[in-house]
């Protein structure tokens, strides 16, 4: 008697490149933009605190170290809520939780404008972090949604685009808001507060309706391109539970996690310790016109953005992240080690070359987490990374404060950032990544998961 011969299980048919190539390009066109100008607008409400030092620590009676503390204040809220934010954010949706982020971020911002001493201040920048928390790795976590492994660092470094476009229109958008000092009866940085705080109100309202959660909801990408996408973005997953399974609890206490949520608190230390007190160090450079100012306030800045569109063009396209990763922090340290020894118009160029391995190194940073981790165990294990790693921000302005007012100069506050990118290196030698999809075993058929919206 023969026996039937039993039937293959069927293989998912391949995916069509072309299809998946146009919604990324779409994607790019139509979702990168709104994702950065609401980075922008973060950022704005972040930084404006260090363009109104002058002015705020005059009307207030602040010194250097308290100044540092409110500055870093924000990151305490920050880090408090960030990993149950983004929990949330991944059983409700992208679109309802950025759109109550950003609502309540704006609102808090302008209702800074009513700090009356440093306590208020102190308290209205925790409220503003807690207001904020989620908002980076929740969108971290949807670009996971909607790029593929190798345009995913390409995409992340145009959203790191956004603080940098803050930077470069802050400092003057800053001087004519500054420049309103004693209209209406009020001072120059509460202009400053209320007036950066309301696009963040605007842009959150319209991301109610407008924001999709993945392509599927996207009503400038047709069925059929977004079906590529979305099977895409499941196959990739598929093949990282086939090497190795993340569970929530377990990617919390992961080492490879917690080693990379250390390594963003040095980068985070040491980004907010020069960003808070660049303009001191500017102001090293004598008496100068607000326009001049504003010019070289930047020049940090615009050289960052070169070094994010460098090293974010090889972010996810290469296998070895962690020694793309090394160079960026060799550079900052170099730069940050001659900011400390040479004379301020010197110190201001060897930032900027600093800024361009720190800020490069971010989209390649951030692709580690994302070949470590999928679903639930990415969205909390992301915001675990950027909790921690906020708590930098607390730190390096603080700290820089300190030094800065003990000492007289901010040559040995770069001097210890300098270190402190020195410890991350160590700490990136020690990360170990998964194998490569290459030597990963056959999958199992990719099967859609049902999105929140």
């Amino acid at each position: 008697m023969s026996s039937a011969s039993v039937p293959e299980p069927a293989r998912p048919a391949p995916l069509d490149e072309s299809l998946i190539d146009r919604g990324v390009a779409l994607a790019r066109r139509r979702l990168i933009p709104v994702l950065v100008l609401m980075y922008v607008f973060s950022y704005l409400d972040r930084l404006n605190l260090s363009y109104a030092e002058p002015s705020i620590s005059r009307t207030l009676e602040l010194s250097a170290t308290v100044f540092g503390f409110a500055a870093g204040a924000f990151f305490l809220g920050y880090a408090l809520l960030e990993v149950p934010s983004n929990l949330i954010l991944y059983r409700v949706g992208a679109r309802k939780w950025l759109t109550r982020i950003m609502i309540t971020w704006g609102a808090v911002s302008m209702l800074s404008a009513l700090s009356w001493d440093a306590t208020s201040l102190i308290v209205f920048r925790v409220l503003l972090g807690i207001a904020e928390a989620g908002f980076l790795p929740g969108v971290l976590f949807l670009l996971t949604q909607w790029f593929p492994k190798r345009e995913r660092g390409r995409a992340t470094a145009l959203l790191f685009a956004g603080p940098l476009i803050a930077g470069v229109m802050g400092g003057p958008l800053a001087g004519l808001l500054l420049g309103l000092d004693g209209v209406a009866g009020l001072h120059g940085w509460q202009w400053l507060f209320l007036v950066e705080g309301l696009p963040a109100v605007v842009v959150g309202l319209w991301a109610a309706w407008r924001l999709p959660n993945h392509p599927g909801e996207a009503e400038w990408l047709d069925a059929e391109t977004a079906q590529a996408m979305r099977a895409a973005i499941a196959e990739e997953a598929a093949a990282m539970r086939g090497r190795e399974r993340l569970s929530l609890g377990r990617a919390l206490r992961d080492r490879r996690v917690l080693l990379l949520a250390a390594i963003y608190l040095c980068y985070s230390l040491v980004s907010n310790g020069v960003t808070f007190w660049l303009a001191a160090l500017v102001g090293q450079l004598g008496q100068l016109s607000t326009a001049l100012f504003s010019v070289l306030i930047m020049i940090p800045t615009l050289v960052a953005a070169i070094g994010l569109l460098f090293f974010g063009r090889y972010a996810g396209r290469t296998a070895n992240s962690r020694g793309l990763l090394l160079v960026g922090l060799l550079i900052g340290i170099v730069g940050l080690s001659a900011a400390a020894v040479l004379p301020p118009g010197l110190s201001l160029v060897a930032v900027a070359a600093a800024s361009f391995g720190a800020s490069g190194l971010l989209p390649v940073f951030w692709e580690l987490p994302a070949r470590l981790l999928t679903g639930r165990a990415a969205a909390g294990g992301i915001a675990m990374i950027n909790s921690i790693g906020q708590l930098g921000g607390l730190v390096g302005p603080t700290l820089v404060g300190a030094l800065k007012e003990s000492t007289g100069s901010l040559g040995p506050a770069f001097l210890l950032l300098a270190g402190v990118l020195v410890f991350a290196a160590l700490l990136t030698l020690l990360v170990r990544l998964p194998r490569s999809e290459s030597e990963s075993s056959p999958l199992p058929p990719v099967r859609l998961e049902t999105e929140t919206s």
